[in-house]
Parts: structure tokens; C-alpha cells; sequence
């Protein structure tokens, strides 16, 4: 079977398989879903990635169950990915893996060219509007890309979180018996449509954005360094493109929007 490219798939038929070669921009942790459908109610186990290539788009790819197991590769990796099935989700263009589907990490000529260009990538669904998302919205987290103003950032505390699952631990995970690492998250305020909506969005995604390490920006953080916030300055009033996660949260018998910023974009 022979590749294609991200832009390809625009026109390709759904409901078939492709390959192709594109570099991992962002992977989320292993996650377990319900599966009503079976019978003994097993859960099943998926990875979500963004994939990017020379063709100018990005799309979301679903990996399942064992190909889980496969996948040992991180973000900036290039990977080949083999019999991948094009189908729709909730009106997006989305890459989902099956049994037989593989994933590998592969080699291309003109890496830094290759890597360039596809950090570049639009998504191949376009960007949300706030309409979308409110519409859209439900307890069952959500993916997808929007564009906006950036009007403001504000920085919480920095706090300790697990190194495997990334949550919120005061010494050390039980459940995945690892240690910890310090994290912090920042507030985003972005314009659009005529909305200011508000992101979260936590250290891994600040520190690709900004190309520092997590560990000095805890620092400048902690030390109430003048730096942190000058690094954003820049920033401000500027459009930026932002993948982000959205679901309704209910707390307290009150229910908000709850938005996660995963990867920005200038």
C-alpha cells in the first residue's frame, strides 16, 4: 500500500485504510473508555495523537488496545503509520488504528525541511467557533482547534504532580507507584468571537510553547521571577492557534465548561 499525504485525505473515501508518514506534535496519556457495546463490559484503552506532515494540515489519530502497545515513540518523533482507518467523528476527519494496524518510527530525507513544515500545519478540520463548541459540548471531553486574540495570561502555584498519569500528589503516586515532578498551570484569555473564553493550560503545553524546560519555569514561578511573564509580553494581543480539549463539568450541582489547552500555535 502506498503512502499519502495529510492533505490527500481530504479527498480520499472513508471508511478505508491509508498510510502514511507524519511527525508526532502531540500525544495525550493512555486513557480507558467504556465500551457498552461488549457484552462483558471490558473498557478499552486509547491514546490520542496529532500528526502533522509536509502537505501543510494536522489531524487527530485514535490509537486502540494493542496498538497501544506499539506505540513507544514521543512527541517530535516521525512515525509511519501503516492500515490506518479514515473515518468521521462528530463531523471531523479523524485516523483511527485497528488490530492489524502498525506504527513505527521511520527516517525521511531533509529531516529539518520535513519537521518545519509540519509544525507549520493547519488543521485539516479548520478552527472551532465558540458557537461549535458550546453546541457541542458534553461531559465526554472533546478535540479540536481554535483561533483568537490572546488578551491575557495569569500564572498559578506550582504544585507536584505524578510523572507517569500527571495527576495532582503531595509525595508520591499509589496507583503508579513513581515519584514526582513539579508542574504548574496558567490561565489563558482569548478573544473570539466577540467572547473571551478561558484555557487552562498546564506546564508540558507552556514549555513547548515557549521552548523552555518545565523545570526553569518552576523556578522562575516559585522565585516570583519577573522573567515568567515577560516571556508572554509578546504574546499579547497577538492571534494564536490553540488545540484544546472541552467538556461540560458538573460540581456541586453546578455545571461549567471546562477547556484544556494542549499545543499553541503563532
Amino acid at each position: 500500500m502506498s503512502s499519502v499525504n495529510i492533505a490527500e485525505l481530504k479527498t480520499k473515501p472513508i471508511e478505508k485504510f491509508y498510510s502514511l508518514i507524519a511527525l508526532v506534535i502531540d500525544k495525550s496519556m493512555e486513557t480507558k473508555v467504556s465500551n457498552i457495546k461488549n457484552e462483558d463490559k471490558r473498557s478499552s484503552r486509547k491514546v490520542s495523537l496529532l500528526i502533522a506532515d509536509g502537505s501543510g494540515f494536522s489531524i487527530d489519530v485514535t490509537i486502540w488496545n494493542q496498538v497501544v502497545d506499539k506505540f513507544k515513540f514521543s512527541v517530535d518523533d516521525i512515525v509511519l503509520l501503516k492500515n490506518f482507518k479514515l473515518t468521521i467523528f462528530r463531523d471531523a476527519l479523524v485516523l483511527n488504528s485497528l488490530p492489524f494496524s502498525s506504527i513505527e518510527k521511520t527516517e525521511v530525507p531533509d529531516k529539518s525541511k520535513f519537521v518545519k513544515h509540519a509544525k507549520a500545519s493547519k488543521p485539516i478540520n479548520g478552527y472551532l467557533s465558540h458557537a461549535q463548541i458550546m453546541t457541542s459540548i458534553s461531559v465526554e471531553p472533546r478535540f479540536g482547534w481554535i483561533e483568537g486574540q490572546l488578551l491575557s495570561i495569569e500564572a498559578d502555584c506550582t504544585y507536584k504532580r505524578c510523572v507517569k498519569c500527571f495527576r495532582k500528589v503531595e509525595t508520591s503516586c499509589n496507583d503508579c507507584n513513581t515519584g514526582t515532578v513539579s508542574a504548574f498551570k496558567t490561565t489563558l484569555y482569548v478573544g473570539m468571537d466577540d467572547t473571551c473564553i478561558r484555557i487552562t493550560c498546564f506546564d508540558q503545553c507552556i514549555g513547548k510553547w515557549l521552548n523552555k524546560s518545565t523545570d526553569s519555569l518552576c523556578a522562575q514561578l516559585e522565585n516570583s521571577s519577573p522573567k515568567f511573564h515577560s516571556a508572554f509580553e509578546k504574546f499579547i494581543d497577538k492571534t494564536i492557534a490553540l488545540r484544546v480539549s472541552f467538556k461540560l463539568m458538573r460540581e456541586n450541582e453546578r455545571e461549567r465548561t471546562d477547556i484544556v489547552g494542549y499545543s499553541v500555535c503563532l
